[in-house]
């Protein structure tokens, strides 16, 4: 493998500040498989690593997410009129 196509983890603390979401919103999206992330551990308890091309890329991407999906409680599609 030569350095020049190696590319680090970072934490979430990382990809977070990138993003402009909390830490602990970012752990949560990449449990939930909304984001790429990479797990490591084993048991119940992963520490989550990302890389930033595939963060950068996941959310510049004109490709619709699978996983958004319309909050049923919200106002806009709750089906009450005005």
């Amino acid at each position: 493998m030569s350095t020049e196509s190696f590319e680090h983890f970072v934490d979430a603390e990382v990809v977070a500040e990138y993003l402009s979401f909390t830490p602990a919103t970012v752990k949560a999206m990449a449990r939930r498989g909304e984001i790429p992330a990479h797990p490591f551990g084993r048991g119940l308890r992963k520490t989550w690593r990302f890389r930033m091309s595939e963060i950068h890329a996941f959310f510049t991407s004109s490709k619709p997410v699978a996983s958004a999906r319309v909050d049923s409680g919200s106002p806009s599609v709750s089906g009450k009129r005005a």
